[in-house]
């Protein structure tokens, strides 16, 4: 289960790195990570899509099927935005046919709960002992059919 406080970072490739805060009386607050091989939706873009904890999205998104997200531009908005100059980002959370549902992103406007990267690029890697200034604490590689029998 994902602790409700953290930050996912979910990468094109399908892996997640999942952030959380764990406190202690005597060393203050100690940040660790765990790594998901396949976090579960399919990932149609490129780089990263950091869904922050206060979003509330960390459930929908590990239930999702498919996550697809547009670099925020002027041909991405109505006619109203496109005449005013503001850029228009989403990202769709589908899960099934027909269910889903698209959050918006006005950067410099309003902020999102979300901020795509599509330049921060990293590939899964299950030797990880530090992700940034975090400690690893678990790496969950993907099932297999021999490890789903075990």
């Amino acid at each position: 289960m994902i602790h409700r406080d953290a930050t996912i970072y979910l990468y094109a490739d399908g892996h997640a790195v999942i952030s959380r805060y764990e406190k202690t009386k005597r060393a203050g607050s100690v940040e660790f990570v765990e790594i998901y091989e396949n976090y579960g939706p399919r990932c149609q873009f490129d780089g990263r899509i950091v869904f922050y904890s206060h979003s509330g999205l960390g459930a929908h998104v590990r239930k999702a099927k498919e996550v697809l997200a547009t670099i925020p531009s002027l041909e991405n908005g109505s006619e109203a935005t496109k005449k005013a100059g503001i850029a228009v980002g989403s990202i769709f959370l589908g899960f099934g046919p027909a269910e889903g549902f698209r959050i918006y992103d006005f950067p410099g406007l309003l902020s999102a709960c979300y901020t795509y990267q599509p330049d921060v690029i990293e590939a899964y890697n299950p030797h990880l002992e530090r992700w940034g200034d975090a400690r690893v604490h678990r790496i969950h590689p993907a099932k297999t059919k021999q490890t789903e029998g075990a």
